[in-house]
């Protein structure tokens, strides 16, 4: 069943605050895990693909355990299908690992659940550094 202009501009929207409570489950694992489907997939630079919640989760806990740590992102733009239950978004982000800091963009795929929620079931990101740079030194 396809959705109304006005049905996807709210879908939009849903999928733009359902990125921006990801992003503030950065720093509890259980909250970011909520937010992934159970077949979701993370697209890492320089590492394999995370394929399924579980390994996503993991990947994402391990970063944590790095030293000065931090990860922020923000959405810029949502798209919804005219189904209605699948849409992205993209935006930039900014990660700091010590005294490394990376900035970049991202592509979020999301599917809309039996329930209703929006769920991430890819992720994607990459550096803004030209390739072969290091990340900057604070």
């Amino acid at each position: 069943m396809s959705a109304s202009n006005g049905g996807l501009d709210e879908e939009r929207a849903e999928i733009l605050a359902a990125d921006r409570r990801w992003a503030e489950s950065i720093t509890n694992l259980e909250t970011f895990a909520s937010c992934l489907a159970a077949e979701a997939n993370f697209y890492a630079p320089g590492a394999p693909a995370y394929r399924g919640a579980e390994a996503f989760t993991r990947a994402v806990g391990e970063l944590r355990k790095i030293p000065g740590f931090s990860l922020m992102w923000v959405a810029d733009k949502a798209f919804v299908s005219n189904g209605g239950d699948l849409g992205y978004s993209t935006g930039t982000y900014s990660a700091t690992f010590g005294e490394t800091t990376d900035k970049g963009k991202y592509v979020t795929i999301w599917r809309k659940q039996a329930d209703g929620a929006w769920k991430v079931v890819e992720d994607m990101f990459n550096s803004d550094l030209p390739v072969g740079s290091s990340p900057q030194q604070s």
